[in-house]
């Protein structure tokens, strides 16, 4: 009979890191079937303790694979023996922890696996409903205490990427050409080649449909802080917290800087871990279940199934022999006089079965509702990205057309400009090299000198006003939001290849800021970028200018006409140079609008990849729904996993309520 130590329900999750190749290093059949002799042989000549757990701990994250087809199936899992674990090089969650914890015994290092909850399942910030779904451990060097998850950092469960290694440009042997046209004719047909294999390599989709253990080992959750590791791992009893304040279930359910608040207040319930974690040590492992049912249960009471489980595996573990082997070489001898104790320790197990089954039942419909409407409020963000990103393709268009619209009108202001100032200067030959005469009395001229040289000022200003807007363009905002959108569909596209909801958050954060990008990139182009390819006032001051200038010539003429001056000419000359100073500051501006005008076409017609974004979307999309129709099946594996579970459970508490019945007299 196969008896369940541990129910994992393991989503997984590695966001970062370089994927290496499995090294073995010739090491021998022989030792790679031992633990003894593996671990020797890994730490050979080492004396450093923390180099010994490094050197475990990496060929375990490089050598061990999750076994992908054991959370596939309907069965609950069995025990972990960690030298079939060695053998198969296939574990769960538990088996690394237990080969580790057995190559480091052996070793000399203590350490013990620590089972808890994680925030990669199905769960939302708030929500308490959680199942002790992964295991990790924790190992002693110099009295202090730190913490690992090789089941994290061996890889993640995702799609199987196409690409086992990175692109490599073929080698050629050394070869002396006869000419240097024959050398040319060779390099150039191998640059052929080597751009057609390039081609074909980027052109293949980077993942395969199918979904599995995809190796990646990294260091990221190896010798974390305590507290870092308390934002991804709170431990089933508290003690493994390793605080002096431990946070709560609650305080755990909360988001990611939350807890960091939480953490750095200290005001948890406060306890002597070190002691406590003495204490657990001193008990052999069949007790070591009981404390942790015990405390487990004491700490989070929204879950039985920690109390139910713990227990449980207690009475397996000492009711039948053949699996005995797994309790770490606890020896729990039976006798009548224990019938009673074993009794309480089975009703124990039937009362918190019973409380086990509401609970999953609970966990089932919670998690079915998650996936519902996690997948709606998915759609529905895909559908607010989408309408921006492909209204940005519109918004491109309409921006360069309307640049282009913007070349006729400066190229028609520059002609009026040129023959405004050709006119002017044949009608008024002095006015290219005027100087005013130092006699001239321009208050004569009123508010028409003002006005004009006001309108100047004016232009100035409006033109220092384009060249700043310019020179801090909004172009760069969109450029910049562009890049980021290109990046941020790249990255979403390698998130949603891990099937699990480990890292629904991380895409949610990914798919606002795509939203945010999108949606700011459309204003840019409707509202900022407009206002400064063209200055569409700048030849109003133009036609002002010659309003002053005609209003001031109407007004010389009255000053001649009552004898106040002799000619109206030296006044009006003044005048048309001054409109000539407004005219070349004019074409100035406008010269300077058809320049940034061409940069910002050729930016926009030359950015092709806002073209791929609508292919991008799309894939993700898909992507999202093949996923979400992935996690919803897993939601049901787990399900009816977890009621073979608790059958087996009221099962064998039956047949353990008979065995160990009080006897007769």
């Amino acid at each position: 009979m196969k008896l369940l130590l541990t129910l994992i329900t393991l989503s997984l999750l590695c966001l970062n890191g370089k994927a290496q190749k499995p090294v073995e290093d010739k090491i021998s059949k022989k030792t790679l079937k031992s633990i003894s002799l593996l671990t020797e042989y890994l730490t050979l000549g080492m004396s450093d303790k923390h180099e010994k757990v490094e050197a475990i701990y990496t060929w375990i994250t490089e050598n061990i694979e999750y076994d992908y087809a054991l959370i596939e199936g309907d069965d609950y899992f069995t025990g972990i023996d960690p030298t079939k674990v060695l053998k198969s090089k296939k574990a769960i969650c538990s088996g690394y922890v237990e080969l580790m914890k057995a190559m480091l015994d052996h070793a000399g290092i203590v350490s013990e696996t620590i089972n808890g909850y994680t925030r990669d399942v199905s769960w939302s910030p708030g929500q308490l409903v959680m199942v002790e779904s992964h295991a990790w451990i924790g190992y002693k060097i110099k009295e202090q205490w730190y913490l690992a998850d090789p089941t994290w950092d061996a890889g993640y469960i995702g799609r199987i990427p196409t690409h086992s290694k990175p692109y490599k440009a073929k080698e050629y042997k050394e070869k002396v050409f006869k000419s240097t046209s024959q050398e040319e004719k060779v390099l150039t047909k191998r640059a052929a080649k080597e751009e057609k294999r390039k081609k074909a390599y980027d052109s293949k989709p980077k993942y395969s449909k199918k979904i599995g253990f995809v190796r990646q080992p990294t260091y990221e959750y190896f010798n974390l802080h305590t507290d870092t590791f308390l934002l991804t791992h709170l431990p089933i009893n508290p003690i493994w917290q390793m605080r002096s304040n431990i946070i709560s279930i609650e305080e755990f359910s909360t988001t990611e800087d939350s807890i960091i608040l939480h953490l750095s207040n200290n005001k948890g319930l406060n306890i002597d871990y070190l002691s406590e974690i003495e204490n657990y040590q001193s008990k052999d492992y069949l007790h070591q279940l009981l404390i942790n049912g015990e405390d487990g249960f004491d700490y989070n009471q929204y879950n039985p199934s920690v109390k139910a489980m713990n227990y449980y595996n207690f009475m397996a573990l000492i009711s039948n022999k053949n699996v005995q082997k797994l309790a770490r070489g606890s020896i729990y001898e039976i006798t009548p006089a224990k019938y009673e104790y074993l009794r309480g320790i089975n009703d124990t197990v039937i009362k918190y079965g019973k409380l086990y089954k509401t609970f999953e039942k609970g966990v089932y419909k919670e998690n079915r509702t998650y996936d519902k409407s996690n997948y709606k409020a998915t759609t529905f963000n895909d559908k607010n990205i989408s309408k921006n990103v492909l209204k940005m393709n519109k918004e491109n268009e309409k921006l360069i057309a309307k640049i282009h619209k913007n070349f006729d009108v400066i190229e028609s202001n520059l002609m009026r400009i040129v023959t405004d100032r050709e006119n002017y200067e044949m009608k008024f030959p002095g006015v290219v090299n005027y100087e005013r005469p130092a006699d001239l009395d321009t208050l004569l001229l009123g508010v028409w000198k003002d006005s004009i040289l006001l309108e100047r000022q004016i232009l100035q200003d409006l033109y220092d006003k384009y060249d700043t807007l310019r020179s801090y363009s909004s172009i760069n905002d969109l450029l910049s939001n562009i890049q980021n959108i290109n990046y941020l569909f790249q990255k979403n596209a390698e998130f949603i290849q891990f099937n699990s909801y480990s890292n629904n958050e991380i895409i949610d954060h990914v798919d606002s800021l795509l939203y945010f990008y999108a949606a700011h990139s459309n204003q840019l182009y409707k509202d900022s970028i407009p206002l400064e390819i063209m200055g569409k006032d700048v030849m109003n001051s133009l036609k002002n200018g010659k309003n002053y200038m005609r209003g001031a010539k109407a007004d010389l003429r009255i000053l001649l006409n009552e004898g106040k001056i002799t000619s109206i000419t030296p006044y009006e000359t003044y005048m048309l140079r001054e409109y000539m100073l407004l005219l070349n500051l004019a074409e100035e501006a406008n010269l300077a609008s058809g320049f940034f005008n061409e940069e910002v076409d050729g930016i926009l017609k030359n950015h092709s990849v806002l073209n791929s974004f609508e292919k991008q979307m799309e894939d993700q999309t898909k992507l999202k729904e093949d996923k979400n129709a992935y996690v919803i099946e897993r939601t049901e594996t787990e399900h009816r996993r977890s009621e073979k579970l608790i059958e087996r459970i009221q099962t064998d508490a039956g047949k353990w309520k008979e065995t160990y019945k009080k006897p007769k007299g």
